[in-house]
């Protein structure tokens, strides 16, 4: 949905099957991207790579690296959705930092008047 585009196409049943079998799933972000190049329309210009981490696992070939329960699931797009930390995808420091500044804005006005 974020991209308005099927994750697999094929002219028949099996070619789609086929492709799903033997092809890595293209994450949204990228999907996007070429979309945004050819000029065609897209419901999020800019998919966060939290949430492009959440598809993808989601989307996993193998069940055992996909999310074992829709509770962990459902708790990972509560915490992308409040700007925490999801568990399938590590921010970088400066990420983590800018995130945290903008959840505690007192504290770094503080800090930064102490500096």
């Amino acid at each position: 949905m974020l991209t308005l585009d099927i994750p697999y196409k094929g002219e028949t049943y099996e070619d789609v099957l086929v492709k799903v079998c033997t092809e890595a799933v293209i994450p949204a972000s990228e999907k996007n991207k070429e979309r945004l190049k050819a000029k065609k329309i897209t419901v999020v210009s800019q998919i966060p790579p939290e949430l492009d981490a959440i598809i993808l696992t989601c989307m996993e070939e193998k069940q055992e690296h996909r999310y074992p329960s829709v509770k962990r699931l459902s708790k990972d797009i509560l915490r992308f959705m409040t700007g925490s930390a999801v568990s399938v995808y590590q921010d970088s420091l400066p990420r983590r930092v800018f995130k945290w500044g903008k959840k505690h804005p007192v504290l770094v006005g503080i800090f930064s008047s102490t500096l």
